[in-house]
């Protein structure tokens, strides 16, 4: 008898300890995780709708001052948990313990409505509404995706930096409208995705404030701005309207502007053609930068260059054209391919790195007919491929991605030049006019929105039919 009691009180423990451990887990929302973690990307994306960020940046003429600034971010939520918003920066006042962020005109301080938490400002949710809700934040930018130099500085948020520079949902299916205002040296100038619309300048003259149209939907790591000791041109070019920058140091070598805009009409008049979508953003912007850390990135209305493939040497080889001009097929194909359709996630980054190259790569077998492209394709992409294959380190084009503070990793040989390889024998296989067919249909689902490596397949199997 007493046996059976304590097994009976045992079993009643056991339960009671089960209950009270799932109590406990269903009253937490979550765990907070630095970088943005699957679980969360997949829970905003269910939850937050119709973002739009009303961003002002001060910008210091000295370099070593930091760059503060005010985000007010609107968006629609339907969700039943606390909000993480991602920001690696710092509250305006943390220094003296009174920070704090206003969630629909409602002032919350530190650790009474809001906390910080592994990278994120995470507000409750009884400060939320079911609609929609304004948060603004007053902030201090971490200096890592800046880029400063002594007279001027550009933003790089690719993959998932901007959550430094200031509060956001920094993840790829966010997409949102950005409104932008920076206060800049007077002698700077400035180019961002929006339209410049405006300036005014302070009383003592010594700063202005520039003030950029709504940009169209774009992701976090889209956004960008770009300012300093810089020229600034707007002017149309074979009917088309154009604006870019270079540096003053430059000007010499500023002629070449003619060849890079013949180059880029090229590049779009032939993307038009096969995609049967015009330019899609509400401008062609780009700025020429000394010492960029790659090639291009590909912001639509401010596409970064750098100035070393952009600007030839007098005696620059029929390569070094071709290099040139590869670069501004590959920036602006992302225009269609990344920055109109955008990768889900970035295990897919891939897909608009395929694109890039391999329509840069068709692209460019129009001009340079002393060059035998068939030959050209397989040096730059075949070979390189084959040698970082045949290494311990080769690994899938696609690859597992948990959380986008990794996504950094996924770049390099593999994505750049083994992924337009099997694009190319895709192409084989299936045909060219099959694949153009299906790539319409891709851009026109998709337009402004995300996609997958699984829907493009999707599409290119109704165009094989």
């Amino acid at each position: 008898m007493k046996k059976s009691m304590l097994k009976n009180l045992t079993f009643h423990l056991i339960c009671t300890l089960a209950i009270l451990f799932t109590l406990t887990l269903c009253s937490k929302d979550y765990i907070v995780k630095e970088g943005v973690d699957k679980e969360l990307a997949e829970y905003r994306k269910n939850s937050i709708f119709n973002i739009e960020y009303q961003l002002f940046f001060n910008i210091p003429k000295n370099r070593n001052t930091k760059v503060g600034g005010k985000a007010t971010i609107s968006f629609n939520y339907s969700g039943e948990k606390d909000l993480q918003i991602d920001f690696c920066g710092k509250l305006s006042g943390e220094d003296e313990d009174y920070s704090f962020i206003v969630v629909n005109d409602n002032k919350l301080y530190r650790d009474k409505g809001y906390r910080y938490e592994n990278e994120h400002l995470i507000i409750e949710k009884k400060h939320l509404l079911k609609g929609d809700n304004k948060v603004e934040i007053s902030f201090e930018s971490s200096d890592l995706p800046l880029n400063r130099r002594e007279d001027f500085l550009y933003t790089l948020f690719v993959p998932a930096n901007a959550r430094y520079a200031f509060p956001c949902f920094d993840q790829p299916d966010l997409k949102a409208i950005f409104s932008l205002t920076l206060n800049i040296p007077e002698s700077w100038e400035a180019i961002s995705n929006g339209i410049l619309k405006g300036e005014k300048k302070e009383a003592n003259g010594e700063f202005k404030e520039l003030y950029f149209e709504k940009s169209d939907l774009l992701p976090t790591y889209l956004f960008t701005f770009t300012a300093g000791d810089f020229i600034r041109k707007e002017r149309k070019f074979e009917e088309r309207n154009f604006e870019y920058m270079y540096r003053k140091s430059d000007t010499s070598k500023a002629v070449q502007i003619e060849d890079v805009l013949k180059e880029i009409s090229f590049s779009l008049n032939w993307l038009e053609e096969y995609t049967g979508i015009s330019q899609p953003f509400q401008k062609y912007g780009f700025v020429i930068i000394p010492g960029y850390q790659f090639g291009g990135m590909e912001h639509p209305g401010a596409i970064q260059f750098k100035r070393e493939t952009i600007f030839l040497e007098s005696n620059a080889s029929e390569e070094d054209k071709l290099k040139r001009f590869k670069l501004l097929a590959h920036e602006t194909s992302h225009l269609w391919f990344g920055d109109l359709v955008t990768m889900k996630w970035f295990d897919d980054v891939w897909t608009k790195e395929v694109f890039a190259n391999f329509f840069a790569s068709k692209i460019c077998d129009n001009l340079f007919n002393e060059i035998n492209h068939k030959i050209n394709f397989i040096t730059t992409y075949q070979l390189p491929a084959i040698k970082v294959d045949r290494t311990a380190g080769t690994h899938p084009i696609g690859q597992e991605l948990e959380n986008l503070n990794k996504a950094g990793l996924l770049y390099g040989n593999i994505i750049y030049n083994k992924a337009p390889i099997m694009m190319k024998n895709l192409e084989n296989k299936i045909g060219e006019d099959c694949l153009k067919e299906g790539i319409r249909e891709y851009l026109n689902d998709f337009s402004f929105s995300n996609a997958t490596w699984d829907d493009l397949i999707i599409c290119l199997d109704k165009a094989n039919k």
